[in-house]
């Protein structure tokens, strides 16, 4: 038996999307990799609450065999995880998803969980997943999807969803294998292409691996502080170990509390007033309500017009940021403390009606 990770396999076409926004970094396509090592991981902005459900799109129909995740990611773990497949594309008409099995993180568990197809040996299944790769997961811990659904041998669209989180975490995943063959119904021409293919990227991660083995264990001491991410691919080792970028935002503790963003503790650059009277930044409240018509805080509904910009507290936080660079530049052996007003309104545009109200 011969099986494909699906999200370590880019030549087969595999896209994700999910309505939910994500943290800038942790986007949806980190999940998607090119080796074994660990991804940064998927995590939404901090206002967004379970359920939130991400849609795995596949090129060609796949048999699906198993799946396995990291729930965890960081202080951030999900508890209750379901998977849901489809023979259609979520964006057709009259595309259904069926139910296929719903997993349980325990934390006396160890960090990785899975599920795999039960028209299949468990033995068979897990001797062919350790062939292809896979190092993070043990046999007990892998369930069974639910009985009897043929579906799973003509899939074409795979919906992941995260129903609860622990305690007061953030719904996201660190890590993800998607495992499987090409279906049966596809031309042969194009399976035994698809086998050459993988055969080539099998081989690309393995070597990968030797490499990663060589490189000790990196771990960034401000993301791990917020629980975000460890880092161990070599990749990510010689960017952050050897080469550690200048980051211009200004310490947290320098900054006074009403400049910054209530949810994500971030500078303000565009602040905007909520009907609630909380006060949030611009952009991703914009994109908050493209996907969701309510206000994050109370979850009232909510639309654009009932937005205000916030001009008294915009032309203070501007005239802290200058006097933040007029200090920089008069010691410039200390630490820049620079604001990053600037950095953040280039992220986007606010609409023209709120854009009008702050001029």
């Amino acid at each position: 038996m011969r099986l494909i990770d699906f999200a370590c396999f880019p030549e087969f076409g595999v896209k994700l999307s999910s309505p939910s926004i994500a943290r800038d970094g942790h986007e949806l396509t980190t999940l998607l990799r090119t080796t074994k090592s660990e991804s940064i991981g998927f995590l939404c902005e901090r206002f967004v609450k379970p359920p939130v459900e991400i849609t795995i799109e596949f090129k060609h129909p796949i048999s699906l065999t198993g799946i396995v995740v990291n729930p965890k990611l960081g202080i951030h773990t999900l508890q209750v995880i379901s998977f849901s497949a489809s023979a259609g594309v979520s964006s057709e008409a009259g595309s259904q998803y069926t139910f296929c099995g719903k997993l349980e993180y325990q934390e006396n568990k160890l960090k990785y969980i899975g599920c795999y197809n039960p028209d299949f040996q468990l033995d068979e299944v897990y001797e062919a997943m350790t062939k292809a790769g896979t190092k993070c997961i043990s046999k007990q811990d892998l369930a069974p999807f639910s009985r009897g659904l043929h579906g799973l041998h003509n899939i074409k669209s795979l919906k992941i969803t995260v129903l609860r989180v622990q305690k007061s975490g953030i719904p996201g995943l660190r890590y993800l294998e998607i495992w499987g063959q090409p279906s049966r119904r596809c031309a042969l021409t194009l399976q035994q292409s698809v086998w050459d293919c993988w055969s080539e990227r099998l081989q690309e991660i393995q070597q990968s691996s030797q490499d990663d083995e060589d490189l000790p264990e990196f771990t960034d001491p401000f993301l791990t502080s917020g629980g975000l991410r460890l880092l161990n691919s070599s990749q990510n080792y010689r960017t952050h170990a050897k080469k550690r970028p200048r980051v211009d935002t200004p310490k947290i503790d320098a900054i006074p509390n009403e400049f910054l963003d209530a949810i994500t503790f971030e500078l303000m650059s565009d602040p905007i007033t909520l009907p609630s009277g909380n006060i949030f930044r611009g952009l991703p409240l914009v994109r908050h309500l493209e996907t969701q018509a309510n206000d994050p805080f109370t979850r009232l509904p909510m639309s654009l017009k009932d937005l205000t910009s916030n001009i008294l507290l915009k032309n203070r936080i501007a005239k802290w940021s200058l006097d933040s660079v007029a200090k920089e530049q008069a010691s410039p052996d200390e630490e820049p403390a620079l604001a990053v007003c600037s950095n953040q309104a280039s992220e986007g545009s606010l609409p023209s009606s709120l854009s009008s109200q702050s001029s």
